[in-house]
C-alpha cells in the first residue's frame, strides 16, 4: 500500500493487510497525533488497510480562534477569561456558623 506522510513529506509503500494501529506502531507514530485518512475518510485505529490501499497520514494541528462571529456576539468574551475579573470583584460568602 502507498502511505503519504506528511511533516516531513516522504511516501512509504508497506505490505497489507495491516491494521492502522499496527500501521503507526510500524512507522513508530503516536497514534493520537496524527489523522489517518484513505480518500476522504478518517480511518479508525482498528480498520484493516489493504494492499492496494491509498492512505494519507496527517498530524493534528490545534489552536488559534474560531470562526469570526457577527454583531454583538464579537464583543463578548470567553468565560474562561472572564472568570478572573469575577472572582476578583466577588465577595466572600460570610457564614455564622449555623444552620439555616
Amino acid at each position: 500500500m502507498k502511505v503519504l506522510l506528511r511533516n516531513p513529506r516522504r511516501e512509504v509503500e508497506v505490505d497489507g493487510p495491516i491494521r492502522v494501529l499496527t500501521l503507526l506502531d510500524r512507522l513508530e507514530l503516536n497514534r493520537e497525533s496524527v489523522l489517518v485518512v484513505r480518500g476522504d475518510t478518517l480511518v479508525p485505529g482498528d480498520a484493516v488497510l489493504d494492499d492496494s490501499d491509498e492512505i494519507e497520514i496527517r498530524p493534528v494541528i490545534s489552536g488559534g480562534e474560531g470562526p469570526l462571529r457577527s454583531g454583538a456576539e464579537q464583543h463578548r468574551r470567553p468565560v474562561a477569561s472572564a472568570a478572573p475579573e469575577l472572582l476578583s470583584a466577588a465577595k466572600p460568602l460570610e457564614c455564622d456558623g449555623g444552620s439555616q
